[in-house]
């Protein structure tokens, strides 16, 4: 049932492709008014382009699954000035009430998944549990040298994940370690990053109330339960 966003883009950007050659010899111009001035081959790159246009305008939405053959359907009746199923002035709350109604489903479902997975996990070998409901696995302790105040900077190397496995950040290849205070970030990076020392490993589980909350983040749902496999790679003490 599911399928993944690149997947979602292109078939999109496919059916937008094809639904703008509606017309006679399978090509057509958005403004019946102006006169063909570029090749076959332009216009079919160029109507690719615009599905992939489309397809990125979908993925980013958070929408979720689409059936594209009504795709199709609006965008061509659209096009072609016919008579449409939905009245123009009412497409944006048609779209955003959907997108409200999802984004609490996921966030009811986000709940209920988190203390599954985090009253499962804690039994996991090697997971300790701090006071704050932090669950961690130490991979490397690292050394003496650790931060003790939120007003620390660390540099680390990182790759954040959903339950399901999906990575939603990560620090570049190649790339240097990212830095910044503790005072700065999410409460569980604040409070895990202290447990290990300089060359230490430390893999997070970070309930959503230690994280991003109940509100979606930058693409993160809301009540997301997040892991994080994290290398501390220097400590900078704050200067009394």
């Amino acid at each position: 049932m599911k399928k993944t966003m690149k997947n979602v883009a292109l078939a999109f950007a496919a059916a937008a492709t094809l639904a703008l050659g509606a017309c006679s010899n399978n090509y057509s111009i958005a403004d019946p008014n102006e006169s063909l001035f570029a090749s076959e081959a332009r216009i079919d790159s160029v109507s690719y382009a615009l599905g992939m246009w489309l397809g990125g305008t979908i993925k980013g939405s958070g929408i979720g699954e689409v059936n594209y053959n009504e795709v199709m359907t609006g965008l061509k009746a659209f096009l072609n000035e016919e008579e449409t199923k939905i009245a123009e002035n009412q497409v944006n709350q048609v779209i955003s009430s959907y997108l409200m109604d999802r984004q609490g489903f996921l966030m009811d479902k986000n709940l209920s998944d988190g203390v599954a997975f985090l009253e499962k996990n804690k039994s996991e070998e090697g997971v300790q549990v701090t006071d704050s409901g932090l669950q961690y696995r130490i991979i490397e302790p690292g050394s003496d040298v650790k931060a003790t105040q939120d007003e620390d900077v660390v540099s680390v190397f990182y790759t954040g994940r959903f339950l399901d496995g999906v990575v939603f950040d990560q620090t570049a290849e190649g790339a240097e370690p990212v830095s910044f205070p503790l005072n700065r970030v999410i409460k569980g990076w604040t409070e895990g990053l202290k447990l290990i020392g300089e060359g230490g490993k430390i893999q997070l589980f970070i309930p959503a109330e230690l994280g991003y909350g109940p509100q979606t983040y930058q693409g993160i749902p809301g009540n997301s339960v997040l892991i994080f496999d994290v290398e501390l790679v220097k400590v900078n003490p704050v200067k009394e």
